[in-house]
């Protein structure tokens, strides 16, 4: 195992708390454009740090200790896949047609 510049700073102060700074759901889109754009050799041992970074299947197993976004984050998770969550956002009206349009915008 190579050990992540994440992981040699968390040993630094066990203590900190590292963040990721965007919803954790383009996390995997972003480890994959990384590793992708890595050097072929070491695309392998990239995408091992990476997946030390942010587990979503078990998020406590994480480097990450909390998320954080804002509108605009949010916002570019939405245009990155608009037709995953034009889908989502119609699943959703019709599970929960008692949401008016703000509560279903919070929702999302």
């Amino acid at each position: 195992m190579s050990e992540s510049p994440v992981e040699r700073l968390i040993k630094t102060n066990p203590d900190m708390e590292i963040w990721w700074d965007s919803s954790p759901l383009v996390f995997n889109q972003w480890a994959n454009k990384m590793v992708n754009a890595a050097e072929p050799s070491r695309q392998a041992i990239l995408k091992d740090q990476l997946s030390r970074l942010y587990n979503m299947d078990h998020p406590a197993e994480s480097l990450f200790r909390g998320c954080t976004t804002n509108p605009p984050l949010s916002w570019a998770v939405v245009q990155n896949d608009p037709k995953y969550w034009a889908e989502w956002v119609a699943q959703q009206n019709q599970t929960h047609p008692e949401l008016n349009q703000k509560q279903l915008a919070w929702l999302t």
